[in-house]
């Protein structure tokens, strides 16, 4: 496979992406397809990683509008793909 090929792929691909980032390495990626099924299961499991890691429910709030929540050395992400 040649670098073209490899970027007409990573083009073609669509997703909501959920990362979890902890000290520097990612610990996580999770993802849906871009729709509206998928946004809804991405930001349900942003929401249950967040909850887990014990982040209040307002900064779960201001992290799905803002596309993350940050505690610490830990991070966690919600984005869609390009």
């Amino acid at each position: 496979m040649n670098s073209t090929q490899i970027q007409y792929m990573k083009g073609s691909i669509q997703t909501v992406n959920v990362i979890q980032y902890n000290k520097g390495s990612i610990w996580n990626v999770l993802a849906f397809p871009d729709t509206d099924e998928g946004s809804k299961e991405a930001e349900a499991a942003f929401t249950y990683l967040a909850k887990l890691n014990k982040f209040r429910d307002e900064d779960i709030e201001i992290g799905l509008e803002d596309g993350y929540c940050e505690q610490g050395e830990y991070q966690i992400f919600i984005v869609h793909s390009e």
